[in-house]
Parts: structure tokens; C-alpha cells; sequence
């Protein structure tokens, strides 16, 4: 058997500059109310303030946790079996 090395960050999430993924679409959430609202700068502001927040948050919990509380909440499929995260008991 041949010993393969393995990168460090093989289950890191994906980054763009200093941001990972999560965090990313939280403040680009944020700027697209803030188009809708027609208040872009005041929300570009908040959007800084939430991910801050979030990103707080977030050392504490699970890796990937905004996908965790989408499939939680239902927003997201897990995979064939379990489409909905609304659903919290499986019946055949």
C-alpha cells in the first residue's frame, strides 16, 4: 500500500480574500436588500457589522453552519432521501 499525503485544509470552506464562503453570501444577502431598499450604503455598513457578528459566531459552532441551518430550515436538500429539513421524523 502506498502512503498518500494528505493536505491540511482538505474540509476548509472555500475563501474569497480574508472571507470564507459563508460569510461571503451573508454579505452579499445583505447588499441585495440593501438594493431593494434603496439604502446600498447604510446596508453595505450593516452587512460589515452582521459578518462580524457572524463570523463570531460562527468559531463556536460546526464547520459549515450556514448550510446546516439551510437544510435545517429547509431551504436546503441534503440529498435524494431527505429533500425537506422541515421534516424531523422519517416515515415510510
Amino acid at each position: 500500500m502506498e502512503e498518500v499525503e494528505m493536505p491540511d485544509y482538505v474540509d476548509s470552506q472555500p475563501q474569497l480574500f480574508f472571507w470564507e464562503l459563508d460569510e461571503v453570501i451573508v454579505y452579499v444577502l445583505t447588499m441585495i436588500v440593501g438594493i431593494i431598499i434603496r439604502e446600498l450604503t447604510i446596508m453595505l455598513i450593516v452587512g460589515f457589522v452582521i459578518v462580524y457578528i457572524f463570523s463570531g459566531w460562527k468559531m463556536k459552532q460546526l464547520d459549515g453552519i450556514l448550510a446546516h441551518l439551510a437544510f435545517h430550515w429547509g431551504v436546503l436538500g441534503l440529498n435524494k432521501v431527505f429533500r425537506n429539513g422541515n421534516v424531523k421524523e422519517y416515515v415510510e
